[in-house]
């Protein structure tokens, strides 16, 4: 008995070899069809190569037949498409355009506010040397001198308290509008900026055209000579309107938005 256990145990053996090679073969066949499934042809090739070390008579037939089917060229295509798509799943996207900072939209939409305020004012000395315009012929010494300093928003003849300050700070509105787009606090500007000089230049050449038109209201008038006087207030003016909104640095739409709202300011 003991002899027949001893000459038949190494073939037991050695069919439980063959039948656990057949099985681990098998596995492996499903790890790879697995892979192609899932994974990128790289990973793949590493199974493919564990079987193929495998000794080729621990393989069934139908271990075999399987190994010839995922060989097959549209079975490596089906991988390849995989491998494929895993790669661009794991890609990196090219960074894209820098987000705006929210803090530039805010300050771009303040400024835009504040332009619009500003010309406000600018718009209202326009309407007033028209209205005086008209009537100075109708108007007392003292009405003329009240009318003209409404006109240019205290600028001349301030009336009321404002007469009392004017020797010792800024009165005029113009005056303080200026100040606002160049030092703060409405938009900062540097004096040697283009922006800054232009608003300047502009301020002191309409203050001297209200000077000159107080000058023409207080003397007999000569043919014309009013409505000229007038025109060139008006005409410095809008000069002024125009480099006061320059100091907003807006883009050439929200300008245009702006002198849009101001038709007769910018005219």
């Amino acid at each position: 008995m003991a002899s027949f256990a001893a000459s038949v145990a190494p073939q037991g053996g050695l069919l439980f070899s063959k039948k656990a090679s057949g099985v681990k073969s098998q596995q492996q066949q499903q790890s790879v069809r697995r892979c192609q499934r899932n994974a990128a042809p790289m990973v793949c090739s590493s199974s493919r190569k564990e079987i193929a070390a495998a000794p080729a008579s621990a393989a069934s037939p139908a271990a075999s037949a399987d190994i010839a089917a995922s060989s097959s060229p549209a079975s490596s295509r089906r991988a390849a498409l995989f491998g494929v798509a895993s790669a661009a799943a794991f890609a990196v996207a090219p960074a894209g355009p820098a987000l705006a900072n929210p803090l530039d939209g805010l300050l771009a939409a303040k400024a835009l506010q504040n332009a619009k305020f500003f010309m406000g004012p600018l718009a209202l000395t326009k309407e007033r040397l028209t209205e005086l315009q008209k009537t100075e012929t109708q108007l007392t010494v003292e009405e003329l001198a009240t009318k003209l300093g409404l006109a240019t928003l205290d600028c001349l003849n301030p009336g009321g308290v404002l007469a009392a300050y004017a020797n010792v700070r800024a009165v005029c509105t113009l005056r303080i509008l200026l100040n606002s787009v160049t030092n703060g606090p409405a938009m900062k500007n540097d004096p040697d900026s283009l922006e800054a000089k232009a608003a300047v230049a502009t301020y002191i050449a309409l203050t001297a055209s209200y000077d000159e038109l107080a000058a023409e209201l207080s003397r007999e008038a000569s043919a014309g000579s009013r409505d000229a006087a007038f025109k060139v207030s008006q005409e410095c003016l809008r000069g002024f309107a125009v480099a006061l909104l320059g100091c907003f640095r807006l883009p050439a739409e929200k300008s245009d938005e702006v002198k849009a709202m101001f038709p007769d300011l910018f005219a």
